[in-house]
């Protein structure tokens, strides 16, 4: 029994704990699937912004980077307006400083009336030496546009590094065309340059032409070649032009490149029409994060559901505990009121919270059931006692102990009503009423019922009344018979007499016999009077037996009743 409580009090914490587990869990859950989500977006924004920021970066760079390279080139060309008469030498050393103040690769000058292209190398080269500078791809754009222009990346074929041409014409004071000075700017250092702001571990920035030509790239090997990439990037972005919209720069959009690997892209054509700045990341930047966010939610959740759990167990336990103080409490009350043992002790537990309060009300009505019992078994003792003594015959016998029970109660009022019942109805003392069957039994009816009140007692002493009577006419009639049959001796004396006496006259023989005859009938009634009297007084004691009989019965049914 122990074993069994035992087992349902763990039943019961394990049930709390699980379901306490449970809540904890949903709460967690839901929290932390909240908690991932906003991270996801503010990661999402965060890495957005950041991209954002850095291809604004790269944009704004590459804006004044280049500037700067055009404005070198415009100055000089501006020098140039300005000193019409330099010599050779001061040309030179002119375009060499230009050269170093600037970064430039190379920078030189063509004259339109000698043909003659001046470098910083030193160098002076003409059709002698079979160099045209009138056809010149930057010569011949810078004069037709008339102002500064910048070529299109190439590859040179002398030396196969790739860069562009920063070139501007110049004039005579009366404004008439007398050449261009030109810049060569080599890529790789542009793309160091600039591009190295907007490179990261897992970020990069190219910029792009329409088609997908790569024009910058820090990788200088990628630089005027397509790859799967770019190429998917540029179609993107005739597909949906508002992906280079100016007013909504952070727009991001993914491609793939040549393995299928994702990539979230942000590109911007704010600077130059013809040149995509885009900034690249590869897309599990995103989701990397925000999973490595959501692990970390994960594994911070599963351990401090377990820490909860624990603390709820035992908590829970702690709480529980004097359950197990009441259910012994309650198996001893079980086992009290099951008669399996003789005394009962009460729940000892000192807590102020429900269970103390549930210990007091039960220890309350252990003492109330064990008092109520103690009166119980009081009241069926003294009931046992009061059957034994209806059992001696003693019907005046009561049952005055008060059970608590009130099935008890009203079986101790039915049994009082019966022995209320039997004494009224029989007497109070069977063992004298039996003393006068017995006395009847033996024919002597001189005794009967003192102090009779009950009906069989009564009865009783009516039957030995009439009984009497019966036996003192019986006593008249055989006195009566006595009386005639002296008469009949007597007549029969005569008779012999009157036989020895032949003489007398038939007469008196006559009368003597008319007397006889008379007699003779008299006592033939007299005869039948008794004989009637003796079956009557037979009867009587039969059913004097058949009254001691039923009385018997109905004494050992009252015995049973109680």
């Amino acid at each position: 029994m122990q074993s069994i409580n035992s087992g349902k009090s763990v039943g019961i914490s394990a049930k709390l704990t699980l379901w306490v587990g449970i809540l904890v869990v949903l709460i967690l859950a839901i929290t932390s699937a909240i908690s991932y989500f906003d991270s996801r977006n503010n990661t999402y924004e965060l890495l957005k912004d950041t991209q954002l920021k850095t291809m604004q970066d790269v944009g704004a760079f590459f804006e004044s980077y280049g500037m700067s390279k055009r404005n070198g080139i415009q100055i000089l060309a501006n020098e140039l307006n300005k000193r019409p008469d330099m010599s050779d030498e001061e040309l030179i050393n002119l375009i060499k400083a230009f050269k170093e103040v600037n970064g430039y690769d190379l920078v030189y000058v063509g004259f339109d009336n000698t043909g003659k292209n001046y470098q910083s190398d030193d160098q002076i080269l003409d059709l002698s030496k079979g160099y045209d500078t009138k056809n010149r791809p930057w010569y011949k754009a810078a004069k037709e546009a008339k102002k500064l222009i910048v070529t299109e990346p190439y590859k040179s074929a002398n030396s196969g590094e790739v860069g562009l041409t920063y070139a501007a014409p110049f004039y005579d004071r009366n404004g008439n065309f007398r050449g261009v000075v030109g810049g060569d700017y080599d890529l790789a250092k542009f793309s160091t340059d600039v591009l190295a702001v907007g490179k990261s571990q897992n970020t990069y920035t190219v910029v792009l032409d329409p088609e997908g030509t790569i024009l910058f790239r820090d990788d200088i090997t990628k630089i005027l070649t397509k790859t799967e990439l770019s190429i998917n990037i540029a179609n993107a972005i005739k597909a949906n032009p508002a992906l280079i919209d100016p007013r909504n720069q952070d727009t991001l959009f993914t491609a793939k490149d040549h393995q299928g690997v994702d990539y979230a892209i942000m590109c911007n054509s704010a600077f130059n029409p013809l040149f995509r700045i885009c900034t690249i990341t590869e897309n599990k930047v995103y989701t990397e994060a925000v999973n490595s966010i959501l692990m970390k939610q994960v594994i911070v959740g599963i351990i401090a559901i377990i820490i909860a759990l624990i603390l709820i167990r035992f908590l829970i336990s702690r709480s529980l505990s004097p359950l197990a103080a009441i259910q012994t409490g309650l198996t001893s009350f079980f086992d009290f009121i099951n008669y399996k043992t003789k005394n009962v002790s009460t729940i000892e537990v000192k807590s102020n919270d429900e269970f103390g309060q549930i210990s007091n009300a039960i220890n309350e009505n252990i003492l109330a059931t064990k008092r109520g019992l103690e009166q119980d078994n009081q009241a069926v003792k003294e009931s046992v006692q009061t059957v034994s003594v209806v059992e001696g015959g003693n019907l005046t016998a009561r049952i005055t102990a008060n059970p608590r029970n009130p099935q008890l109660i009203e079986l101790k009022n039915v049994l009082n009503r019966l022995l209320d019942a039997l004494q009224a109805r029989v007497g109070s003392d069977m063992n004298e009423i039996q003393r006068v069957f017995n006395s009847y039994k033996s024919l002597d009816f001189t005794t009967e019922v003192k102090d009779a009140n009950g009906a069989v007692e009564v009865t009783t002493n009516a039957l030995g009344q009439e009984i009497i009577k019966m036996l003192k006419q019986s006593s008249d009639f055989a006195n009566a018979l006595a009386n005639e049959s002296g008469k009949l001796q007597t007549a029969v004396q005569s008779l012999t007499t009157s036989s020895n006496s032949q003489a007398q006259s038939l007469e008196e023989t006559a009368a003597a016999l008319e007397e006889i005859t008379s007699s003779m009938q008299n006592v033939s009634v007299k005869t039948s009077d008794v004989i009637t009297q003796s079956e009557e007084i037979k009867n009587v004691t039969g059913i004097i037996g058949d009254i001691a009989d039923q009385i018997n019965l109905l004494a050992l049914n009252a015995a049973i009743e109680a």
